[in-house]
């Protein structure tokens, strides 16, 4: 029976120390600005969460959401939903909860393309072509700074750390293999002048994206659910 499947699978990793070092979770942040008609500036940030669980890979999907204004916070908001495949199949399953029933299928490019920054990357944006200035600094990082890219950016920052080469999410994939290190965060610095006309903002307009390493703090209900997943979806092709 599946549960004593996932019971099992639970209390070999609890007395063989397999714990978290089977499961590997990232988490990729980003925010941008808002521009008011009035000039006011508001600050749109939002997150996701990619957790590896060998030939699986489940994307932690929030509603989180915060509005802040003149440095005033709004509102914000808190949910996940999960979405989780074989990382060799075409779709996957989408749940509110990990307690829920696993049936709502749904195509793998389409939604994480949609919610996720799928498929996107920073390439091209960040080609070596372009004028560039590379800053070293200490212990394998270093940062490739491009200025005036276009009329619309002053100035692009892109961080590099080697000591964070196993991140599973890419940001650049051929920077990352030109450099033999991980892009992990771009800032991008944007004239709001430049951008919009507007003599009144002279602030510079940040656009930040940022992969790291998360801490797993509570790995057993998503040692559950995912060896669930794994049971059922190893022993019917059929749909759920």
């Amino acid at each position: 029976m599946v549960l004593k499947y996932v019971s099992l699978s639970l209390l070999i990793c609890m007395l063989l120390g397999c714990g978290e070092k089977k499961l590997e979770k990232e988490r990729f942040s980003y925010s941008m600005p808002v521009i008011h008609l009035d000039s006011s500036i508001e600050f749109f940030k939002s997150d996701f969460a990619i957790i590896s669980y060998g030939d699986i890979t489940m994307y932690e999907l929030p509603y989180w959401e915060s509005f802040s204004k003149n440095d005033s916070l709004i509102s914000e908001t808190s949910a996940y939903e999960y979405f989780v495949f074989r990382n060799n199949d075409k779709d996957g399953y989408l749940v509110k909860r990990l307690e829920d029933t696993i049936k709502q299928k749904a195509n793998k490019d389409s939604l994480l393309s949609l919610r996720a920054y799928y498929h996107n990357n920073f390439d091209s944006t960040l080609s070596l072509k372009n004028s560039h200035t590379i800053e070293a600094g200490t212990n394998g990082r270093f940062t490739i700074k491009y200025l005036k890219p276009n009329p619309f950016v002053d100035s692009i920052a892109a961080y590099f750390d080697v000591s964070k080469k196993n991140l599973k999410y890419r940001l650049a994939p051929k920077l990352d293999s030109i450099f033999e290190s991980k892009l992990y965060k771009v800032v991008f610095w944007q004239s709001a002048k430049a951008l919009l006309n507007k003599d009144k903002i002279d602030t510079p307009l940040l656009v930040s994206f940022e992969v790291k390493p998360e801490e797993i703090t509570n790995p057993q209900p998503l040692y559950k659910f995912l060896d669930h997943f794994i049971e059922i979806t190893q022993t019917s092709k059929k749909d759920l």
